[in-house]
């Protein structure tokens, strides 16, 4: 079957059979991972009983302490144990690297997942994910929390990737005609495939009960001020990190940081200007290198 044929069989119908499908193939979250979680819900929980949680997967703690003696985070001291990770970094980012660790996993072990796509895929991933980090630095959001920003950075597209595993001729398409129209990947997605990555993420997010904060990322970054009712400071970060990066790699004259809605939002709500926006690349691309322990730490791919 030629593309054009396969492209002429495509309806919203059969693309969103395919890429449930795709997803309901995807393993769940492990127990473990989801104990974490209910722990860290849980504002009595002590750093002793995440690690107690953490310790009972081999695999989930070797990745985690890997990271946490990683570049990434460049501690004096090496060889940091799992408690004194806890205790040193809070329970918030323990989980939120115990949750990036499992997710990822799934992904970049998948064999459907491989090729020049998928790591530009992982690339602009990381690269909003440490933008995003970056940007709750300069807002002087709470230490304990910027780990999450880091983390809806790079989670922000996952639903690319079904789209990428059950239409894989088609994508490549589709990321060709995004660059030559100058349009976003979610107008030339729905153009193809009658459905864009902002709609499968909200079925990735209800599969692994990734709870509202992460959800209304993945759903809405694309466009978070058509939906004031879940606004807020996490989306419209993750939001602008994503237009920063599309600026920075590609000098995308559709993307003028100084005319975007979510640098306005934060020059006027939290004090910081285009000006400072555009300063931190060089600050990215230093911190690019660490962050890459992630992916390595990840499975193949």
């Amino acid at each position: 079957m030629t593309n054009e044929e396969h492209l002429a069989e495509i309806t919203a119908q059969n693309s969103l059979i395919h890429v449930k499908q795709f997803i309901a193939r995807m393993p769940n979250l492990p127990a473990t991972v989801m104990k974490v979680l209910e722990i860290c819900n849980d504002s009595s929980s002590s750093p002793n009983e995440l690690k107690k949680v953490i310790e009972l997967d081999p695999v989930l703690t070797g990745k985690v302490l890997k990271l946490i003696n990683s570049a990434y985070y460049s501690f004096p001291v090496k060889n940091i144990s799992l408690t004194r990770a806890i205790i040193m970094l809070g329970l918030n980012t323990v989980k939120n690297l115990a949750l990036a660790t499992s997710l990822l996993t799934v992904f970049k072990s998948n064999s459907a997942l491989r090729g020049g796509t998928v790591d530009m895929f992982w690339e602009h991933s990381l690269r909003v994910g440490v933008t995003a980090k970056i940007i709750a630095q300069t807002l002087q959001i709470p230490v304990g929390e910027q780990e999450e920003y880091f983390l809806a950075g790079l989670l922000h597209d996952l639903g690319k990737l079904p789209l990428m595993a059950c239409f894989e001729k088609v994508y490549i398409q589709i990321i060709h005609d995004a660059a030559q129209q100058k349009v976003s990947s979610c107008e030339a997605e729905k153009c193809f495939l009658k459905l864009d990555h902002c709609q499968v993420n909200w079925f990735i997010a209800e599969k692994w009960n990734l709870g509202p904060s992460f959800s209304n990322v993945l759903v809405y970054h694309h466009a978070p001020f058509k939906y004031p009712l879940v606004s807020h400071g996490l989306l419209h970060t993750v939001s602008l990190a994503n237009q920063l990066i599309h600026h920075f790699q590609v000098n995308d004259d559709k993307v003028d940081p100084y005319e975007l809605e979510q640098t306005k939002f934060f020059k006027q709500n939290r004090q910081i200007d285009v000006e400072k926006l555009l300063s931190l690349q060089p600050e990215i691309e230093e911190q690019i290198e660490g962050a890459r322990v992630f992916l390595k730490i990840s499975g193949k791919g």
